[in-house]
């Protein structure tokens, strides 16, 4: 199986373990790009980052030992 398609992998997993369904276990190959795609550009990136200061981010890197 492609590693595109590994959301569907998921969540025909977590059907089967968990009873969870979700419409991209049943989607064809054709769809699920666009079905992604639409509900990501939902998604408000500034509600996961709220609080989070670009100092914050610097303390958290760790440097290269390259």
């Amino acid at each position: 199986m492609s590693m595109q398609y590994w959301p569907r992998d998921l969540a025909k997993r977590l059907e089967k373990r968990l009873g969870f369904k979700h419409p991209l276990g049943k989607m064809s190959d054709g769809k699920i790009e666009d079905y992604l795609k639409s509900r990501l550009a939902k998604i408000r990136i500034q509600d996961f980052l709220s609080g989070v200061s670009a100092e914050d981010s610097e303390d958290e890197v760790e440097p290269d030992d390259d």
